[in-house]
């Protein structure tokens, strides 16, 4: 305890607290991606970035978890009251793994693009439609609540808002956890359909619901806490608290009176007294304190109250109601319905020499952060604290390994390669060449970030060498950073020839359905590269000018890839990016362009399923 505000109050147990916090963060974070890379390997591997991305929001997600649980637990069961002493340590620690979730996801899935990061998060994936909900702004929304309770978390500011405010503004936990929750199951759990990820979400709402329910139902299940018959004496009211006698000396029992106030019934030897129940720090239950020099202790951060007037001793200035007691003429306690101002003195009630003995102090395990702990707390408190990181563990790595695929038919990048073929502007920017085998093959451009790069118009139509990366998926070849654009001197004119007699094969008019893609993610330079979670990426990617591809599920089972195009045969980016991700039907005009299927489409013509 001090008078005085500092940065942090540190011993001993608050060094070990957060070094077991950060030490098992670290372990987290190591094993998450040495998991995910056992399971999911080549190019099945998922990206270094999104792996990363995952790791530390599944490990904020379980932090949140286990901060919730522990206020409940230590509402059943006391002896987990040394684990909720410092939560507001495990708290902030928790807000800096969710921003740097959020910080990774802002400086992948919404950088290097045309509009700033944060214009980004607020103008893509925000729509609410028939297939899908804005789960980032979910995330942000709770992001900004855990960022609101990180930096209120110190004692300064329960001072300046007063504990009643205080108090209401850090219950906006559950509000971030709901949004939490909705930020998940709308955003990961629609591409991860793996029952295990799944029933991880549901064990998390389920445990914290079921615990903060049976807590609730502890809490106000009748124990002999409310109070009895009201009675009129002396122009007063009051109400019996049952036999005094029965108070154990040391310790306080709760009462409930009839207006719903919660009192602590206090016994410091032979006296008692009538307290307010509510702690003035944190709205903690005095009446489950211990009496230490005449005060009754909190259980939750050992803030003191003396028992004969309710006021904090000096320096501190906190007051709480009392009430006035007396006895019946049975030795039953009566206590004064009309609360006394806070810090009022009032006369104990005192008993008979030869009461209850006071218990056992070795059996004691009443905790403050600031007194020293029993052995067997200790032991509890240890055992505990290694039960919950180790479920926080396993649960992680079942995340890791049951990670869902990023899809079939991916290859191996091929970096700083150079193809020779016949340049074209339309639909998008892409070289007509041959692969080893002769086959024709197109190589979409793309931009090193998420933009399209334009093409000499003075080449177009000619034979040019270019450099780059190539990815490639089930047949789509993505070309990366293509440049030098140098004429072709070399390249034989028997397949110079060949290039140039490809021509357009009218299909006619059909409809498809499947998943709008941005064509450089989905061929492999973001694994996975589809999918609801990666929807803003998608849209920001297709608005810089990557070509936009349809992608539909083949009768064997694989996946047929359609770059869409406008009527006219050109761009049509802005219109389609709204449907990015989501599942829809495409009404349009096909034409094969060697091993190019454009899809010439009226934006009217797309629907979501």
């Amino acid at each position: 305890m001090s008078q005085t505000f500092v940065a942090v109050q540190w011993n001993r147990r608050k060094y070990v607290y957060d070094a077991c916090v950060v030490g098992g963060i670290a372990v987290y974070l190591w094993l998450f991606p040495w998991v995910s890379r056992i399971v999911l390997r080549g190019e099945q591997a998922i990206t270094p970035e999104i792996l990363g991305m995952r790791a530390w929001g599944s490990c904020a997600f379980l932090m949140l978890t286990a901060i919730l649980c522990l206020g409940p637990l230590a509402r059943l069961d006391r002896r987990f009251l040394p684990l909720v002493y410092n939560r507001r340590h495990f708290g902030v620690i928790f807000f800096v793994v969710a921003a740097n979730h959020a910080r990774q996801v802002l400086d992948f899935y919404h950088a290097y693009g045309r509009v700033p990061k944060l214009e980004s998060l607020l103008t893509n994936d925000v729509a609410f439609t028939g297939a899908s909900a804005p789960f980032q702004l979910f995330g942000a929304a709770a992001l900004a609540i855990f960022c609101v309770m990180a930096a209120t978390s110190h004692d300064f500011w329960q001072k300046v808002l007063g504990g009643r405010a205080w108090k209401s503004l850090h219950m906006l936990v559950y509000a971030g956890y709901a949004l939490v929750i909705a930020h998940v199951a709308f955003g990961a759990l629609q591409f991860e359909t793996s029952p295990w990820l799944a029933g991880a979400v549901a064990a998390s709402v389920g445990l914290v619901s079921a615990l903060h329910v049976t807590a609730a139902l502890r809490s106000t299940a009748a124990d002999g806490a409310p109070a009895g018959s009201i009675v009129e004496l002396d122009g007063a009211r009051w109400v019996s608290a049952g036999p005094a006698a029965a108070l154990v000396p040391g310790r306080a029992r709760r009462l409930v009176m009839p207006g719903g106030e919660n009192l602590a019934l206090v016994r410091d030897g032979d006296a008692i007294w009538a307290l307010h129940g509510v702690c003035a720090h944190q709205g903690g239950p005095l009446a489950e304190g211990r009496v230490r020099d005449g005060c009754l202790t909190c259980p939750w951060h050992g803030w003191e109250y003396r028992a004969a007037d309710g006021q904090s001793p000096p320096p501190f200035t906190e007051k709480l109601p009392t009430h006035r007691v007396r006895l019946d003429g049975r030795g039953h306690l009566l206590v004064d319905v009309a609360g006394q101002p806070p810090g009022t003195p009032c006369e104990p009630v005192r008993l008979a020499s030869g009461g209850t003995p006071a218990p056992d102090a070795s059996s004691d395990d009443f905790f403050v952060g600031y007194l020293p702990m029993s052995t067997r707390a200790t032991r509890f408190s240890l055992a505990s604290a290694g039960a919950i990181a180790g479920a926080v563990l396993v649960a992680g790595l079942v995340l890791a390994a049951f990670e869902r695929s990023p899809g079939a038919n991916l290859r191996p990048g091929v970096y700083g390669a150079r193809h020779a073929g016949l340049l074209f502007q339309l639909p998008y920017p892409h070289l007509r060449t041959l692969d080893a085998d002769g086959a024709v093959v197109t190589l979409l451009f793309t931009g090193w970030t998420k933009n399209n790069p334009d093409v000499p118009a003075d080449k177009v139509a000619q034979a040019v060498v270019v450099s780059g990366n190539v990815y490639e998926r089930g047949g789509l070849h993505m070309f990366e950073g293509a440049g030098g654009f140098d004429a072709a001197t070399d390249l034989p004119a028997g397949d110079l020839a060949r290039l140039r007699a490809v021509a357009d094969d009218d299909l006619g008019e059909v409809t498809l359905a499947g998943e709008i893609v941005d064509s450089k993610c989905y061929a492999g330079r973001m694994r996975p590269g589809v999918g609801h979670g990666h929807r803003a990426c998608a849209q920001l990617c297709i608005l810089g000018g990557i070509p936009p591809v349809l992608v539909t599920a083949g009768t064997d089972g694989g996946e047929i890839h359609y770059v869409l195009a406008s009527q006219a045969g050109g761009r049509i980016n802005e219109a389609v990016a709204p449907f990015a991700a989501e599942p829809v039907e495409v009404r349009g005009h096909l034409v094969r362009q060697g091993d190019l299927h454009v899809l010439r489409v009226d934006p009217a013509g797309i629907r979501r399923q």
